[in-house]
């Protein structure tokens, strides 16, 4: 049995060596190919930080409501963005605390949902490698709940 936590902690880990790169990937440079990153940095300004800065949404449920009222008319707008941002983040509280026992409360993980996916916001904002989205951080955290209440109750079932 032993044998079989370790392998399983083992799998976990991987997946979310896997999951951060892809999210990473998603999140941070879907905009810039990875062999122009470098570029990007370079060129940055207060400008550019500033107009980004802009462009952001600090008003919660103003961008869900935005693509739900273009839902009918244009589906292929929502379905990556509020889809995609909600589970985006399912994989993150089912594999953190499969691997780390301080992460395994549910107000825990919900804290640590919120703050990984505003320093993802943060980074973008900063970086100018995205647009700041308060809606991201509802529904990033929002997944990474329904992630950790999928990882309890396969936990439950397992120990029956």
């Amino acid at each position: 049995m032993h044998m079989v936590k370790r392998q399983v902690k083992t799998l976990a880990a991987g997946a979310l060596i896997l999951y951060a790169a892809f999210l990473l990937k998603l999140i941070l440079f879907k905009q810039i190919p990875l062999m122009e990153t470098p570029s990007h940095f370079a060129g940055l300004s207060r400008d550019m930080i500033q107009q980004n800065l802009a462009y952001s949404n600090w008003t919660p449920f103003a961008t869900v409501k935005r693509y739900l009222m273009v839902a009918e008319t244009r589906p292929g707008l929502m379905i990556p963005n509020l889809i995609g941002n909600f589970a985006g983040f399912i994989p993150f509280g089912i594999l953190v605390p499969m691997l780390f026992k301080k992460c395994r409360s549910g107000w825990r993980m919900l804290l640590l949902s919120f703050t990984f996916s505003m320093l993802l916001e943060c980074i973008q904002l900063s970086l100018v490698l995205g647009v700041f989205d308060v809606d991201d951080i509802l529904l990033n955290t929002a997944g990474g709940a329904v992630g950790y209440v999928l990882y309890w109750l396969g936990k439950k079932t397992v120990k029956k």
